[in-house]
């Protein structure tokens, strides 16, 4: 039987594979990086959560914006999936392995987010400063 921490983390380097493959590139990204950061909007929401029913059937719509992270993603389908997880990854096997650079490493989100998503206003990328009307 595979203990709780280890199904936790084959279910994240899953989830990180599945939304880089969404998302049509090589993220690099931890665990607890907020979904907004990397660049998922609800194009890609409705994308990943199609590719996600291939595996567990239907799922709630609003599944990503419930679960605001990889970590509290995995955690939703640990506690309400466990069984198909386990069929998923299998007893002994090693886990799923997300892209080496995903799993592997952490990226500041402002590079992700750069890489990944359309252009940010103005207002997300400079410091606020006051503003004096006259």
């Amino acid at each position: 039987m595979m203990d709780h921490d280890t199904l936790q983390e084959r279910t994240e380097n899953y989830l990180k594979s599945l939304i880089c493959e969404a998302a049509d590139a090589a993220l690099v990204f931890d665990a607890e990086t907020p979904f907004g950061e990397l660049g998922v909007n609800s194009f890609l929401v409705l994308k990943i959560l199609k590719r996600l029913e291939q595996d567990f059937g239907t799922l709630p719509k609003t599944l990503l914006f419930e679960n605001f992270n990889v970590r509290d993603l995995a955690r939703y389908f640990v506690k309400s999936h466990a069984d198909t997880l386990m069929r998923k990854f299998g007893d002994g096997s090693v886990a799923p392995q997300a892209p080496a650079a995903v799993a592997s490493a952490i990226v500041a989100p402002a590079v992700v987010a750069a890489a990944s998503a359309p252009a940010a206003p103005i207002a997300a990328i400079a410091p606020a400063a006051p503003v004096v009307v006259v």
